[in-house]
């Protein structure tokens, strides 16, 4: 009966350990600055156009960077930085390419961090404006992963916003 007690007891400790640290990443909104970001010039008042987004590797799922994607564009229109036709002269396309990071022993649909990089460019010229990498952690895996893509693109909005405002 002892030895129970004390079984339960260490797998609740475990339990709670682990979700300690983790807690922080399962999609809440947080005050957020890129691992690196740089902007190389000014981009006041230009529009956003959403380019290519893409996985940057095998291992991370088609549907993440279009939910990336959808996410993102409402994010972008929701601040009023998605330009229309009539305002195609200032305008800068941005490109992600994002990764799933998977890591310990549950590889099956449970990624741990979404990281991306993300390219800021003036159409008229080629010139990068700004670039960043963008981490996001995923506290509990599936059950909180679109929390966390949600997430994703909405510091990657925040990103993009700091520079052409």
């Amino acid at each position: 009966m002892k030895r129970m007690k004390i079984s339960r007891l260490v797998i609740t400790l475990a339990f709670i350990i682990c979700l300690i640290p983790a807690g922080s990443g399962c999609g809440t909104q947080m005050k957020w600055a890129p691992v690196e970001t740089r902007v190389y010039r000014e981009a006041k008042g230009y529009g956003i156009e959403v380019g290519e987004i893409k996985a940057g590797s095998f291992e991370t799922p088609a549907y993440i960077p279009e939910k990336i994607r959808f996410e993102l564009l409402n994010r972008l229109r929701q601040r009023g930085l998605v330009p229309s036709q009539l305002e195609s002269e200032r305008l800068l396309i941005v490109t992600i390419e994002t990764e799933a990071v998977y890591s310990g022993f549950a590889k099956d649909e449970r990624y741990s961090e979404l990281a991306s990089h993300v390219r800021l460019v003036d159409i008229k010229n080629k010139e990068t404006i700004a670039k960043a990498e963008v981490s996001t952690l995923n506290a509990f895996g599936p059950w909180t992963s679109d929390f966390t893509e949600s997430t994703h693109a909405g510091e990657i909005a925040v990103f993009l916003e700091s520079v052409v405002r």
